[in-house]
């Protein structure tokens, strides 16, 4: 019996320590995305362990057109490194498809999209390491603001923690009708918008602080 309660023991031993470095990114991986053109990234609840990440993984690398694929637990990111001669939208449909197929729609995909290098999107991963963020990057945003609207205006959002949730607040927020232009940096907590011609900040003040409220759970909290 002590024996074979010894030999349990290190099984499971055993299976947790092949659970932590399986979270771990190979260095394969990570010069692949370093390299990669065209990434695809997502924010998906329902990962509670590294059997989690590891099935997303497995299953994303096995598409065609995929190069490489990490899934964080802690963040629930999910980014993934694309060939360069694939049709990106297509991949990501097949992407946000195989994820919601896996353990019984245990997980749901809140934000998805493609990001390019060079572009300049709120999700772009070159955008986010440059000067954490901060204030001289809002400045230039504001000015490219300018140029199509009447008014920008800042607002402070709190519970942002993570790319996925600047992504998702910035789609939700820029799907506000009146609304040209919205981008949102967890860094700072800070969701910058330029509005339509005609309309200003008083007009959708209430109407961003409801949509900011009403995602994730709850989650973020508006501050203006």
């Amino acid at each position: 019996m002590k024996l074979l309660t010894t030999s349990a023991l290190a099984l499971c031993l055993a299976v947790m320590i092949g659970c932590a470095e399986g979270n771990a990114p190979s260095p394969d991986a990570l010069a692949t995305f370093e390299n990669a053109n065209n990434t695809v990234e997502a924010n998906v609840t329902g990962m509670d362990c590294t059997g989690c990440s590891g099935s997303i993984e497995s299953a994303l690398t096995s598409i065609k057109g995929v190069e490489a694929a990490m899934a964080d637990v802690a963040s629930g990111d999910v980014k993934v490194a694309l060939a360069d001669d694939v049709d990106a939208e297509a991949v990501k449909a097949e992407i946000e498809q195989a994820i919601a197929g896996l353990s019984d729609g245990k997980f749901k995909v809140q934000t998805i999209a493609v990001s390019t290098a060079g572009d300049d999107h709120g999700h772009d991963h070159a955008d986010e390491e440059e000067e954490g963020g901060n204030e001289e990057n809002a400045g230039d945003e504001q000015a490219s603001a300018e140029d199509t609207a009447l008014e920008f205006t800042s607002y402070k959002v709190s519970g942002m923690d993570c790319s996925g949730c600047s992504t998702e607040v910035a789609f939700a927020v820029e799907d506000i009708e009146g609304i040209s232009k919205a981008k949102a940096d967890h860094k700072t907590g800070t969701v910058i918008v330029a509005f339509d011609e005609g309309v200003s900040s008083d007009d959708k003040r209430e109407q961003i602080k409801t949509v900011i409220a009403g995602l994730s759970d709850g989650k973020y909290t508006f501050n203006n």
